[in-house]
């Protein structure tokens, strides 16, 4: 999704124009929605705050996110 282009909301009732955005895309369909029609009951896929509390409580993520702060503290301990 290119971002920075002005959609409109993908509820069938809203006219709304959004500018594309990491807020205003969902990340599970790609639909892009107001941010009222982001939320739920509206939005079948969640709301982007839900599945951003999903990605942070995995294990897994947790411990690639920690990785990469590690390497990131050693690569600027290094030079």
């Amino acid at each position: 999704m290119t971002y920075l282009l002005p959609r409109q909301c993908a509820e069938n009732t809203c006219s709304e124009i959004v500018v594309t955005s990491p807020t205003t895309v969902c990340w599970v369909c790609d639909e892009v929605r107001c941010h009222e029609h982001m939320r739920r009951p509206n939005h079948p896929c969640g709301t982007v705050d839900d599945i951003r509390s999903a990605a942070r409580d995995d294990p897994v993520l947790k411990e690639r996110r920690k990785q990469s702060r590690l390497s990131r503290v050693s690569a600027k301990v290094s030079t």
